[in-house]
């Protein structure tokens, strides 16, 4: 289980600004799965985080705030330019 939380953060943080669509994807398919809110699946982030003593909304609201700061920075460096 831990696998699958860290392969869905690095897919997350390491296509947040990807341009081909394969690696954006990745990305789009991660954010969906932190933010939903589904239970029932076994595999599902909230799952994953109670078996793993991690809470998810701290995850998930984590995981969100640096997102906000990755596209502040990165489109501070696009007006810089």
């Amino acid at each position: 289980m831990m696998a699958v939380l860290e392969d869905a953060v690095m897919c997350f943080q390491d296509n947040v600004f990807a341009s081909r669509k394969h690696k954006h994807m990745l990305y789009e398919e991660a954010e969906r799965w932190f933010l939903e809110k589904n239970t029932q699946e076994i595999f599902s982030f909230e799952n994953i985080c109670d078996a793993l003593g991690i809470n998810p909304d701290y995850l998930r609201s984590g995981l969100m705030r640096w997102k906000s700061a990755m596209l502040t920075l990165h489109r501070a460096s696009r007006l810089a330019s």
